[in-house]
């Protein structure tokens, strides 16, 4: 029904067109004389000229597209500004333009109506809200030349691609990791780092500190090495987003959810000034040794983050032997991969933490229960809106 009432207002007015056409040429015939003949050549003058305008109206047409922010939260709103330049000659009745959203950015108006003038660019602008994390897209504006008689509508698509990064949306967290003094005993291990001797050396690994690269040995091995201290497998709080299949859109909830909740976690040890291993897995696992320099480039991680096509994508994270101290967990679900995770990590002696948006059932919490694993909720602190540059 919605396609056939455009078509039928359509027809509509190019009968009306053909009516008035014809009732002057009629009119023409029967009473005759210059003033007959001047109104019916008049009329199909006016007609064929607005019809070559419109057609001719798009030539030359360009349009550019400049957002107020390239990178920004969740939730948050920006401002887009389109510009279009066209030749200084070309007439034209009026343009209808229509941008091209994207389905997770909200923006009401997105259209504007450009009657006759002389200026050679053309500018609107209008509001939008990013709604959903990850990498927008903005596609094609679609500029529309009418005619005076609305009879001939001709369209060009002019295509403008502009990326935007859109960061999870986090909030500060209330109350700790279940028991929350992580992020202290963090501080305080971290403190006390340098007072404790070198127990030996291992290769390099990405996200190791500077400091902590032996320069004297590395230039011997023809390699980098790194400083292992007593305390290397006690120190480090290691944060883990675990990947995973989404089928149902409770399941992207989830989804969604665990990255909120890894953001915000990694918001929390930022803001406190306390270092943390960031783990995600964009395509293949990822480590990011968060700070206050480092904060957005772990944003950008978890914002390109996707879920797993397949199950079998699924592997766990290498380097396992490397950590200690606190690990915590963030998962969509329980699964499988999350139970021998946790079995891996107890061995390493490191102190558990699982986070999971799903509910829990009672067989997953008896198996973190005799692993030694604590399961956590985090709270956050709605009240305290951050936006990417706060932490």
């Amino acid at each position: 029904m919605k396609r056939v009432k455009p078509f039928v207002y359509f027809a509509f007015r190019w009968l009306i067109v053909l009516f008035i056409l014809a009732a002057t040429f009629v009119f023409g015939m029967f009473q005759g004389g210059f003033v007959s003949w001047f109104l019916f050549y008049s009329v199909v003058i006016v007609f064929i000229c607005s019809c070559l305008v419109s057609c001719l109206s798009l030539f030359g047409v360009k349009a550019t597209r400049h957002i107020s922010k390239q990178e920004l939260r969740a939730g948050e709103e920006f401002n887009v500004e389109i510009t279009i330049s066209r030749p200084w000659l070309l007439p034209f009745f009026y343009y209808e333009a229509s941008d091209d959203v994207p389905a997770s950015i909200l923006a009401e108006r997105h259209e504007a109506i450009f009657f006759f003038t002389l200026k050679k660019e053309l500018r609107f602008s209008y509001e939008a809200k990013a709604l959903q994390r990850g990498e927008q897209q903005f596609g094609k504006l679609v500029v529309t030349a009418n005619d005076l008689f609305g009879l001939i509508r001709v369209k060009k698509r002019i295509p403008i691609q502009t990326e935007l990064l859109v960061y999870p949306a986090y909030h500060y967290v209330k109350h700790g990791l279940g028991t929350i003094g992580v992020s202290h005993v963090a501080k305080q291990l971290k403190k006390n780092h340098e007072d404790h001797a070198v127990s030996g050396v291992r290769p390099y690994v990405a996200g190791d500190r500077m400091a902590q690269i032996d320069w004297k040995r590395s230039a011997g091995v023809g390699g980098l090495v790194t400083k292992e201290f007593e305390t290397d497998q006690s120190e480090e709080i290691s944060l883990f987003l675990l990947p995973s299949v989404v089928e149902t859109e409770l399941e992207k909830e989830w989804f969604e959810e665990s990255v909120s909740w890894a953001a915000s976690l990694a918001a929390t040890f930022v803001s406190a000034r306390t270092e943390v291993g960031l783990h995600t897995y964009p395509n293949c696992w990822n480590q990011l040794q968060l700070n206050e320099r480092t904060w957005k480039s772990g944003l950008r991680l978890l914002a390109k983050v996707k879920p797993l096509k397949t199950k079998k994508q699924a592997h766990l994270p290498p380097n396992l032997q490397l950590l200690g101290g606190v690990t915590l967990l963030i998962t969509p679900q329980i699964e499988e991969n999350t139970i021998r995770l946790v079995r891996q990590l107890e061995k390493r002696k490191t102190l558990v933490f699982v986070a999971s948006a799903a509910p829990v059932g009672e067989w997953e919490q008896e198996q973190f229960k005799r692993l030694k694993a604590q399961l956590f909720h985090p709270q956050f602190e709605e009240g305290k809106r951050q936006s990417a540059d706060d932490a």
